[in-house]
């Protein structure tokens, strides 16, 4: 069989279709395939995803951005069907590196992701005002951290599995003071005025 070069189409007997540029009979180039769940269009290299691309599925999910080997990673957008979306870093198509995740209910977090979880630094806000920012390990604050509520009151210190741990500061703006002490899962164990 002669190797294809140049520009052609290929459709599966399931349906699949690739339209684009072929190098020895591979799709290398630019090149679009659809299914019945999937629509890429983009960089090919070696049959593989490789480059500038946007994936888009059937519920309306999309991505845009990055693929080496197949895979998305790089810079890229995620939009999400239900309306949650992501810009920045992906490793082996997971959300890896620095990244914003902004959800439908009007949550955002701007910082570190370790393969889809929040891990490491970053800010995390809601949409009633709360704001978090420091350390997180496994989707949870872990380690230092301070956590700000939308009325002035505030907590800054320790963070272990999503509770205030260890010793801390907690501003009561009522009494416009701060009030150390030790707090363990999320319960303060004593504490002593400044």
């Amino acid at each position: 069989m002669d190797n294809i070069n140049g520009k052609g189409k290929i459709v599966t007997k399931n349906g699949e279709i690739y339209e684009g540029d072929w190098v020895d009979n591979k799709a290398n180039g630019f090149g679009i395939y659809k299914s019945k769940e999937v629509k890429y269009e983009g960089k090919w290299k070696n049959d593989r995803q490789e480059g500038i691309g946007t994936e888009t599925w059937a519920d309306g999910t999309n991505y845009n951005g990055e693929f080496k080997e197949g895979q998305k990673t790089g810079q890229g957008k995620f939009r999400y069907s239900d309306g949650s979306k992501y810009s920045g870093n992906f490793l082996n198509n997971q959300l890896h590196g620095k990244g914003k995740y902004c959800w439908a209910d009007g949550r955002e977090y701007f910082g570190d992701w370790k393969f889809n979880r929040i891990d490491g630094e970053g800010v995390f806000k809601w949409p009633d005002g709360r704001k978090y920012i420091g350390h997180y390990k496994n989707d949870k604050k872990n380690g230092y951290g301070i956590f700000e509520w939308p009325d002035g009151k505030k907590y800054k210190g320790n963070w272990e599995n999503g509770k205030q741990n260890g010793e801390g500061e907690y501003y009561n703006p009522k009494e416009k003071i701060w009030i150390k002490g030790v707090w363990k899962k999320g319960q303060k164990e004593n504490k002593t005025k400044n």
